[in-house]
Formats: structure tokens, sequence, C-alpha cells
């Protein structure tokens, strides 16, 4: 835990100048002043720009001492330039970090120590032994390799995020792979969400500010395990919900967003679908910021929009094509490139099936599950479904007919209701877009926490206005209610969180990556490991190169690993 607090403030630290480089280049582009972000979006900016620009070096380079060096020297050089022009704005965010009240600072306190305390543990994302910790590895030793996939699919499921967490690993100082980037996200918005808390207590009841303070104790709730793995599902989520919080804001205060504004938070969804394609309908808060704030739709400004978006995209489109041969794997339809080391497309269907019928049933027989007819599969995948995952999806089917048929029950609530929900319709349905496509998609609960969460939130909320109104409470009282209760669950979550008998052993270090035994695996011209039967195909990160299947056919293209591999024509 000693170690991790300073890379927790390097990794808090190093994203802001670039965020900062970013939204000043993107003002001046469209002949816009300066404004000042939310320190939250800023930071998360910066890390796109940072992963963005890993992703180009990963094409010539490892991303290891050399590309992390370069990266850092961004960062000093942008700071300095940055800190002569702009040297007022650290001190208002200091002021506005004093103007929090005192019980959302303890509320944060107890939020940061439960942080520390699970995110040193080791990962738990039953993904990251399987395929994140080679990925990384993978990244941390040689430039993209052509055909990465024909050694084991899950590394052709190619996402930004892993580049993100070899540039931060820290392996080139010679000891274990960090994972911590997602706690540090995890902070980001704690903080984002705190923040909020201590606005309710000034500001008001506003649907923006209870969104933010909900996604505390629910970024716990549904994504505690997650926290201490490089996994995807976690970032892809925090981004959904900072991205809708934001536009939340935007359309309850009836503010038309700058194009600076508009532009940064669509290159956030595009990095979140970067990060994870489940993430997809978020680009529509992308494409309506944009087209909202600019109400001439002229084209050269569109054009200056698409090429941001782009210039995020790319890096992560041709990483898909010299790891799997496709644009977006496992997605073959879109079959466009011929190279010697593409993936078969039979394995690219079996993985995309395979995908889809997990979220559905997991353990069957992907083949069977695929055949089966929406009810027959529906089935059973609700009789597998928790209690509280059932009364999540019951509640956001069913709230808001009974919020409607009360609505026009009760002309108090209809008066009070219509004022907070009718600005943000636009808010529902593209959250409710997002629930449906990761219902037909693939419908593992962990997959799909970014637009559940927000929809149980926009069917539950109105509910407190009512409660408002039926109790004549005041603003500042149902906040310091909600705060005090807000304080109670977070120091309970911090009693119950903390894991005693592998404390002592974190108190230095986190937690490395697990290793299990391995045996030697005989490709077509080449040896490499393989899980032995007791180690549940899981490489994890020591084993390497490592693969859960071992193919025979798979050929060695070179000499060298980072020749990449592929089957023999």
């Amino acid at each position: 835990m000693l170690v991790t607090i300073p890379i927790w403030v390097y990794i808090l630290l190093m994203p802001l100048p670039y965020g900062w480089a970013m939204q000043m280049l993107i003002s001046k582009w469209f002949k816009e002043p300066e404004e000042s972000a939310n320190l939250a979006v800023v930071w998360l900016l910066g890390l796109l720009t940072l992963t963005t620009l890993a992703s180009v070096f990963s094409f010539f380079i490892s991303i290891n001492l050399l590309a992390h060096a370069l990266l850092l020297a961004g960062a000093v050089i942008i700071t300095f330039i940055w800190s002569r022009t702009h040297h007022g704005a650290i001190a208002r965010w200091f002021q506005s970090a004093k103007a929090i009240h005192g019980l959302a600072w303890l509320l944060l306190g107890f939020a940061v120590l439960t942080t520390l305390e699970i995110a040193t543990r080791v990962p738990s994302n039953p993904d990251t032994g399987l395929y994140h910790a080679q990925a990384i590895h993978w990244i941390e030793n040689y430039p993209v390799v052509p055909g990465l996939g024909n050694l084991h699919s899950r590394l052709a499921f190619n996402s930004s995020w892993l580049v993100t967490n070899a540039l931060f690993s820290f392996i080139f100082l010679g000891g274990q792979s960090f994972h911590l980037v997602a706690s540090v996200l995890f902070l980001v918005v704690l903080f984002y969400s705190g923040s909020a808390a201590s606005q309710l207590l000034k500001n008001g009841l506003k649907f923006s500010s209870l969104f933010k303070v909900f996604l505390l104790p629910v970024a716990f709730y549904v994504l505690a395990s997650e926290v201490s793995s490089p996994g995807t599902d976690l970032p892809v989520t925090l981004i959904i919900w900072v991205v809708l919080a934001e536009w939340l804001t935007m359309l309850e205060n009836n503010h038309k967003p700058s194009h600076t504004c508009a532009v940064v938070l669509f290159m956030i969804t595009i990095y979140a679908v970067t990060i994870k394609l489940s993430s997809a309908p978020l680009v529509l808060v992308g494409v309506w910021l944009v087209f909202a704030s600019d109400v001439k739709r002229q084209v050269n400004s569109l054009l200056k929009c698409a090429a941001l978006g782009l210039m995020v995209a790319l890096p992560w489109l041709g990483r898909n094509i010299i790891v799997s041969g496709y644009l977006i794997y496992p997605f073959p339809a879109i079959d466009l490139f011929k190279v010697d080391w593409k993936i078969p497309i039979a394995q690219a269907f079996d993985d995309q099936m395979a995908i889809q019928s997990w979220g559905k049933i997991p353990g069957h027989d992907i083949g069977v599950v695929a055949k089966m007819p929406l009810m027959q599969w529906f089935r059973e995948w609700w009789a597998n479904l928790t209690t509280f995952r059932r009364w999540v999806l019951e509640d956001i089917i069913v709230m808001p007919f009974i919020l409607a048929l009360y609505g026009v029950v009760s002309r108090t609530f209809q008066r009070a209701s219509l004022k907070f929900i009718t600005p943000l319709w636009p808010v529902y349905l593209v959250t409710y877009t997002g629930v449906a496509f990761w219902f037909f998609g693939s419908p593992d609960f962990r997959f799909g926490y970014g637009f559940l969460m927000a929809a149980l939130f926009l069917s539950i909320s109105p509910w407190f206005i009512l409660l408002r109104n039926l109790f004549s409470l005041s603003d500042t009282t149902l906040a310091s209610l909600l705060l005090v209760i807000l304080i109670g669950f977070q120091a309970f979550t911090l009693y119950k969180s903390v894991e005693w008998r592998t404390l002592p052993s974190r108190l230095i270090l986190p937690a490395d990556y697990k290793s299990l035994p391995t045996a030697p695996c005989q490709l077509a011209n080449a040896i490499v490991l393989q899980p032995d039967k007791d180690s549940w195909s899981e490489c994890w990160y020591n084993a390497f190169p490592c693969t859960p299947k071992c193919n025979s056919n798979v050929t060695l293209r070179g000499t060298s690993w980072g020749d990449g591999f592929r089957y023999p024509p």
C-alpha cells in the first residue's frame, strides 16, 4: 500500500497536462475561448490522449521505458508552458476543493481508504488470467504482433485499455507489472461524485447532482471486485456514467454546449468504444452534443469533429488489423484485408457466437444456445439472475409506467416531475437504447452496468421529488440526510472490505498477478507454454508466451515472437 499511493499520485497527475493541452488545441481549432471543463473530464481527455499516443508508439516500439519516457517528457514540457500562461488555474482548483463540504470530505476519506484496500488485491476479473495479463505482457515486450490472435483468439480482443495498463505497469523498473490504472480512474469518479454531494447541500435538489452522488455507492456495489484488475468492464462503465452525468447537467441547466465541450465528450465516447464495443450506444451522446453545439450544421466544423474522432479510433483499428487481420474482431462480416496472419474466419464466427452465448447462458453448449429462440434462452437466463439483478430489470421496465400513471392521477407530482424530467428525455432515450443493445447483444450483467445503473437511476429518482413534496422537506434537509446515509454506507463498506488475512503482505507492495503451473505446448515450429490441468486454462502474466489452448497447426511467422503467428496456407 505504501508504494501504491505514490503510483496513484503519479498516474493522477500525468494525464492532466495532456488533457489541458488537448482542450486548448480544440478551442483554438474551433476558434472558441478557452473554458474550464470539469477536472474529471480534463483527466479523461488526457488519459485518452496518452492512450492514443501510446497506441501509435506500439506500432514501432514496445510500450516500455522509451515510450513512457517520451510521454513523460511531453507532460513536463506541457506543464512548463501551461504554468506560465495559466498560473491562476491551479489556485482556482484549490479554492473549489476548499469549498467542498466537510461531510463530503469525510465520505471521500472512507471511499479512498476502501479503494486502497481493494485495489491492492490479486485481480479477480475472470478474464485477467485468461488473456488480459498476457496481452499486457506482449504490449510491454513487443511492438504490435501480427496474428497474435492466432496464438489465442482472446488476444485479438484488442482493447486500448490494455495499452494504457502497459504504459503504467512500470515493468521497466525491474519489479512486478502493476495493475493500478483502474483504481485511479475509480478514484477520479469518486471525487467527481463526492464533489456533487457537496453541491447538493448548496445548490438544491438537481437531477445531475443526484445522479453523480448515486454513482458512489453503486460503483462500490457493482464494481468493487474489478478495481484491482486491468479488465475492460470497469473503465467503460465509469466513462458511460461520467458522460451521461455531464449531459444531464447541460440539459437540466438548459445549457447549450460549446463546440469545445461537445467535441471533448464526443472524443471520450469514441475512446470508450476502443476500450469495449459494448459502449457503442454512448457515441449517440457525442453525436447529439456535436449537432446541438452547431445549430448551423457547418460542414467544415462537422468534418473537424469527425477528424478528431478518427484520431482516437484509427490507432485502435490499426492494432485490430495487425493482431487479427480484421478491422474489428470478432466481426468477420467486416473482412477487408488479405494478410497472411488473418485469423481463420470460422474461428472469428465461433468467437462472436461464444460472446453472445456466454452472456445468455454461461457454461452451456455454444451452438445450442445460439439456436435457441428468444423466449427459450430468456427463461433460463432470467432463472439464473440474482434477486438484485431481477429487481434492477423489473424496476427499469415497470417504474416508468408507474410514474406516468401517477403523474396522470396527481397534478402536483405531474407539475413537479415535468419540471425535472421533460428536458431530460434525450438521456432516457439513449440510456434505454444502451440497455436494449446490451440485452440483444450479450446480456451478461457485467457488460451492461454502465447503461443499466443509469437507467435504474432515471427510473427511481423522480420519487425523490415525490418524497420531498409529501413530507415538505427542504432540499438542504434531504441532501443532508442523503449524505449521512452515504457516509454510514461507506464506513460499513470499508469495515467489510478489509481482507485481514492478506493485509500484511500488501502493506508495502500491491499483490502481484497469480503464478500458476504450466506445461510446454508444441506449435508447428515453436514451443510456448500452456496452463496445466490444475490451472483452469489461466496463463496469467509470468508464464510467457502462454496460450490456454494449444494448437499445433499455428506457425511462428519468423524467428522471434515479435514476428507473429499464422496458420499455414
